[in-house]
């Protein structure tokens, strides 16, 4: 994803897996980014230039002191993990500039960061997802392959396949919905290798984002992530 201007991300944990993967895929992507493990308020605190973006893992204590840094040039996303009891899963908007993300996955908090600060020029901030899990066939450089479609919103996707191809590759993908295949087009944006796979904590695949859709094409889309995965309301 081409940025003229780069984007500044800070992390506050204290040697959190996710984290550590997070800010790895950040950087390659193109993002600025920061670790702290100690005295994070306090750096922000006296920064010059405020983060466009802090993420805060449960490992980092005292999540809620960080709320306050929350506005419209600073959003805050936490990371908290083990709410079983709770049934939660994925982030939810405590209020527009903040999220709290329970039992979130690497693919998720990238796609996440991507639709915060890359928002569609009508002023969406971040459009509904579904969580997937649906079979598609993927071709790419003239090969065609098996893989399954996860995280999917009107802009893009999680690919998850054996061999990702690099950042801007074109790739087209046939979802599978019952009777009615969706073929949906667009670039790979970053991408998870099978020998990265263990170490970010991620299925290898490729976070896509979808362009130059036909109407047909679009609209489907549009009905499908609307209606939670389905095609139609009754089915």
């Amino acid at each position: 994803m081409p940025m003229s201007v780069s984007k500044k991300v800070i992390l506050c944990h204290k040697g959190s897996a996710m984290c550590q993967t997070a800010a790895s895929v950040l950087r390659r992507i193109g993002y600025e980014v920061e670790e702290f493990g100690e005295l994070c308020e306090e750096h922000i605190s006296q920064s010059q230039s405020p983060p466009d973006i802090i993420i805060v893992d449960q490992s980092y204590g005292e999540i809620e002191s960080f709320f306050k840094f929350a506005s419209p040039a600073t959003k805050v996303v936490t990371l908290e993990y083990d709410r079983n009891d709770s049934g939660l899963l994925g982030f939810i908007d405590l209020t527009e500039h903040l999220l709290r993300g329970f039992n979130a996955k690497l693919p998720e908090l990238i796609m996440l960061v991507n639709d915060l600060l890359h928002p569609k020029p009508s002023g969406i901030r971040r459009k509904p997802r579904v969580p997937g899990g649906f079979s598609c066939r993927i071709r790419v450089d003239g090969r065609e392959m098996e893989g399954h479609v996860f995280n999917l919103s009107e802009d893009g996707a999680f690919v998850e396949m054996e061999d990702p191809p690099p950042r801007n590759t074109e790739i087209n993908l046939s979802i599978d919905f019952t009777q009615q295949p969706m073929e949906l087009s667009g670039k790979v944006v970053w991408r998870v290798l099978p020998e990265e796979s263990s170490h970010f904590r991620s299925p290898p695949g490729a976070g896509v984002n979808f362009r130059n859709l036909d109407s047909r094409a679009h609209d489907m889309l549009t009905r499908v992530v609307h209606n939670k995965g389905r095609v139609n309301n009754d089915t």
